[in-house]
């Protein structure tokens, strides 16, 4: 369901950069609405009872399609952009071993911090 389209952008932002990247961009919408969201309002939800939850349902999503891209790839290897300062790098890299326990994991925002996979 997701519309996915493979770019290539340096991955690095010299100007003598030579290495290229493949980059994958998705619109995963329906999945998010479909098999987060509806299943949490059924739930009925709720963060400490107030309000509805936003980022904490959407980082398996991101990670879903993550990881099926990888898998897809053929790659062992993934990295996002999570500071390491708050849920996220933790929802982003769990959910990641979830799908694959021996994924490697970079963490490039997260500084003074590593993943377990890169120690």
């Amino acid at each position: 369901m997701s519309d996915s389209k493979k770019i290539w952008r340096p991955h690095a932002p010299r100007p003598c950069a030579v290495a290229w990247w493949p980059a994958t961009c998705s619109t995963s919408a329906r999945n998010f609405v479909r098999d987060f969201v509806f299943p949490a309002v059924r739930a009925a939800a709720l963060y400490q009872g107030e309000y509805y939850l936003g980022t904490s349902l959407a980082r398996p999503c991101i990670t879903r399609g993550l990881m099926e891209v990888a898998a897809k790839e053929k790659t062992n290897t993934i990295a996002h952009g999570a500071t390491g300062k708050g849920n996220d790098q933790v929802r982003f890299e769990l959910g990641a071993y979830w799908f694959n326990p021996s994924v490697k994991i970079i963490a490039p925002g997260a500084s003074g911090t590593s993943s377990r996979a890169l120690k």
